[in-house]
């Protein structure tokens, strides 16, 4: 098996209020909110990678491995 390097290509934080915690990441990164896919709220990428935050809390995996976040 050859070696792969590792990539990562967005980073997904769980959090108490996403809205305000990606408004501060926003202002200290100089990173806009570009966003908001399903509870994701999304920055701007920057050198390839994404940065994106969700509410923490309980959710339902379906059959298909996906997650139910909005109830």
């Amino acid at each position: 098996m050859a070696d792969t390097p590792l990539r990562i290509d967005a980073l997904i934080v769980d959090a108490a209020d996403p809205e305000r915690l990606a408004a501060f990441w926003s202002e200290l990164l100089g990173r806009p909110v570009v966003g908001r896919t399903g509870p994701y709220i999304w920055l701007r990428r920057d050198a390839g990678l994404g940065l994106g935050f969700l509410p923490a809390g309980p959710f339902e995996i379906d059959d298909e491995g996906r997650a139910d976040y909005l109830g």
